[in-house]
């Protein structure tokens, strides 16, 4: 007799081949970006992972797990403490690419996961949304905020690739900055970023990596 999770989800331990790229992961488990991967002791002051941050991530693919996500913010401490940095010229990203090692080794995938705060920004740092949030001390976006953003997102994707991580996860739930968008509760914008879900663009370039080569 088969197990219940053989005939309903048979291909859960299967491998899983994505993009035009064939990318392979080990199976269909992945690990959510876990914030205290880093507030637990996984990071440096300096947002950098540091050894006990490479064992605690590179344990769920010894485990079993195809991969895991690092959460980490665009921009940098913008509503968030001790997130992780990934900014090469304030962070050593050596251990980084120790821990690309150490998931390779068990044929794990690393991604990044990158939110940005929106509403909820801390002092010092741009609060924008889709609608004007006065409770939240927020104002709408404009264009060049959202082309500021977009800008900052591909930077940052940039950086991702410089440390050798196998994907970007874009956040879009919670009540961030996309999630603002996406709502037609919070989003009531008569320009092209508003309306339907389906027709409406969001404001991020199409291509994580536009601008650079």
């Amino acid at each position: 007799m088969k197990p219940v999770y053989k005939e309903k989800y048979p291909h859960l331990f299967e491998p899983l081949y994505v993009g035009k790229n064939r990318v392979r992961f080990n199976n269909r488990f992945n690990v959510a970006p876990i914030g205290s991967g880093a507030t637990g002791g996984g990071e440096d002051s300096d947002g950098r992972i540091n050894t006990f941050g490479i064992d605690y991530w590179m344990r769920y693919i010894q485990g079993g797990f195809s991969r895991v996500t690092l959460p980490m913010e665009v921009p940098i401490d913008g509503s968030h403490e001790h997130m992780f940095n990934l900014n090469p010229k304030t962070c050593n990203q050596m251990n980084f690419q120790r821990l690309q090692r150490a998931v390779h080794a068990f044929n794990g995938k690393t991604f990044v996961e990158y939110m940005h705060g929106g509403p909820y920004m801390r002092a010092g740092f741009k609060k924008v949304s889709a609608d004007d949030e006065p409770h939240l001390g927020s104002r709408a976006a404009t264009r060049e905020d959202m082309e500021e953003i977009a800008a900052l997102f591909a930077e940052y994707a940039h950086w991702a690739q410089i440390a050798n991580f196998d994907g970007i996860l874009l956040h879009y739930g919670h009540g961030w900055l996309f999630n603002y968008f996406l709502s037609p509760l919070t989003n009531h914008r008569r320009d092209e970023f508003g309306g339907s879900v389906h027709r409406k663009p969001l404001p991020l370039p199409a291509d994580g990596h536009q601008g650079h080569s």
